[in-house]
């Protein structure tokens, strides 16, 4: 599974191995629970981030309508011109990871051609909606994990979050760097910065060395 290979342990940053119901690390042997596809990779967390998952537990979103399929979903996805200049700007062999991706819409539109996609987030119960839409509507280049960003040794405040609507706004409020791409009213407002571009690279020079971008 090539998705696994984008994984790693984060006790040790070892590499992690199938065994049944769970991810083992070949290094340091600690062991992870998977549930309904989804390992759990979670470490110790502060007091805001727990307060963060746990509304999130509650209250999961965007949701799946109720008949919702995979062509549906593109089709609502492509509406976005910042989701159209995404996909146009990652090669389609590329191997993506969309961290705080939520209900794991973006990621589902994102696994198109030969892209592999994880989708990380902070909250299980957003990811277990993700996760069922993925088997729902057949899309096997995607898993999703909880908790990527500590796993990684990522602080929020050296996440740049890139976003185009009023959905973006409680993101913003908890990265480090926040980005209104071609956006509402709504997320300019809450930004840091506003850019109107159809190029992606124009994001490059908002960053500071360390950080990584989510969107």
């Amino acid at each position: 599974m090539r998705s696994l290979e984008l994984l790693v342990c984060p006790a040790c940053r070892g590499d992690l191995r199938e065994a049944g119901e769970r991810l083992v690390c070949v290094e340091c042997e600690a062991g992870y629970d998977v549930r309904d596809g989804i390992p759990d990779l979670r470490v110790p967390s502060d007091t805001t981030t727990e307060t963060v998952r746990g509304f999130y537990t509650v209250a999961p979103f965007p949701g799946y309508p109720p008949r919702d399929s995979l062509g549906s979903l593109r089709a609502r996805a492509g509406r976005s011109e910042f989701a159209r200049l995404l996909d146009r700007a990652i090669p389609g062999d590329a191997n993506v990871v969309e961290v705080g991706c939520g209900t794991g819409q973006m990621s589902l539109f994102l696994a198109t051609a030969d892209r592999v996609v994880i989708g990380a987030d902070l909250t299980r119960a957003s990811l277990s909606l993700g996760a069922a839409a993925s088997r729902r509507f057949g899309v096997d280049k995607v898993r999703f994990v909880e908790d990527w960003c500590q796993q990684n040794g990522f602080s929020m405040s050296q996440v740049a979050a890139i976003g185009d609507s009023r959905s973006d706004v409680p993101l913003f409020r908890r990265t480090g760097m926040s980005i209104a791409l071609n956006a509402t009213a709504d997320a300019r407002a809450a930004a840091d910065h506003v850019l109107d571009t159809e190029d992606l690279r124009d994001v490059l020079p908002l960053l500071q060395p360390g950080e990584v971008v989510i969107g």
